[in-house]
């Protein structure tokens, strides 16, 4: 019971840093998503530390320290609430889009580590290009940079962002946070963001990232993102990916549904917002696997991969990088359903 209090608080805390403060769950339902979580992190945990011999004189004190340490959270996400009070944080397409570039080439049996990939927001300010070196050297493949919200912000850092990036090598993919509650609100910020990226000289084959987290948003909110899907497609944008929390999705891990359908927009074109545990690390996130149906699986909100800077938001691209077999091919993506 200590144990179950400890791990409740720390995630309070961890819920009263990130910018979902105005999407809580109700207290009984929370506690018990966490549980079950945490059981499922727990077998995640042993059976790690069961494969190899070597430690397993030593796993039991290991795994349980692991297990008390871990913190779970049922729901979150990230990148932004608001530029001025809280920023951090398809036709059918030939292949699928992706958020980090990779030189490796998949064998016919061999299990492909997927890549981490941040996202970024005038809260990081400047990014260097030897910082970018720096997360790549640590597996950090691709950024994700904030370009615009609703119909009048405009991410002042997001050219040297974008640039210094590109001469990194990192992918560079973009992504504007929604605010629309009409279809004509969603097609007004679609070409708000084209304007944007055109600015920016992007191809037109970068992915788009469209960000709802606002819960206004809610009520329509699948009429009115395929508004904003057609008007990008219209322009010439296929490129498309959708970021926000597991507990909007009505396909996810916590037991119940939500109102943003999976099955219209494709559960693999989802960037999903979900932190198992505060101290995660890139590696472990890989073994996890949580979100694995989706495109990416954004795990922390608090990375610190630059001593001295802002912290990052952290996900794991799981896209491109799949077990390929000859009975398995390479995930394509899936048209957008109309409506």
């Amino acid at each position: 019971m200590i144990v179950r209090l400890f791990s409740w608080l720390s995630q309070h805390r961890l819920l009263k840093q990130t910018k979902w403060r105005h999407k809580r769950l109700p207290l009984l339902k929370e506690i018990i998503v966490n549980l079950r979580l945490q059981v499922k992190w727990q077998k995640l945990v042993l059976q790690r530390y069961l494969r190899s011999p070597a430690s397993q004189s030593s796993e039991a004190a290991t795994a349980s320290t692991l297990v008390i340490s871990s913190v779970v959270s049922s729901e979150s996400a990230t990148v932004s609430t608001s530029a001025t009070n809280s920023e951090t944080s398809n036709s059918t397409v030939a292949t699928p889009a992706k958020l980090t570039n990779s030189t490796d080439v998949p064998s016919p049996t061999l299990k492909v580590q997927p890549k981490t990939f941040i996202d970024v927001s005038s809260h990081n300010g400047e990014i260097s290009v030897d910082d970018y070196r720096a997360l790549a050297r640590q597996g950090v493949g691709g950024v994700v940079v904030k370009l615009t919200e609703d119909t009048w912000y405009n991410n002042p850092k997001a050219p040297s962002q974008v640039r210094n990036a590109q001469i990194a090598g990192l992918q560079v993919s973009t992504y504007h946070f929604s605010r629309y509650t009409t279809e004509e609100e969603a097609r007004a910020e679609a070409r708000f963001y084209i304007q944007a990226a055109q600015k920016l000289n992007l191809p037109k084959s970068t992915v788009m990232v469209n960000d709802f987290e606002d819960s206004k948003m809610l009520y329509n909110i699948n009429r009115n993102t395929q508004a904003w899907v057609n008007e990008m497609r219209k322009h010439g944008y296929n490129n498309l990916m959708f970021y926000t929390s597991a507990s909007w999705l009505e396909e996810n891990n916590l037991g119940y549904r939500d109102p943003v359908s999976t099955s219209q927009f494709g559960i693999e074109n989802f960037w999903v917002a979900q932190y198992p545990s505060s101290t995660l690390t890139a590696t472990s996130a890989k073994n996890m696997c949580f979100n694995a149906k989706t495109g990416a699986w954004q795990f922390s909100a608090t990375a610190n991969l630059l001593p001295g800077k802002h912290v990052f938001d952290h996900s794991v691209d799981y896209r491109l990088y799949r077990t390929v077999s000859p009975q398995m091919p390479v995930l394509r993506l899936m048209p957008l359903k109309a409506i």
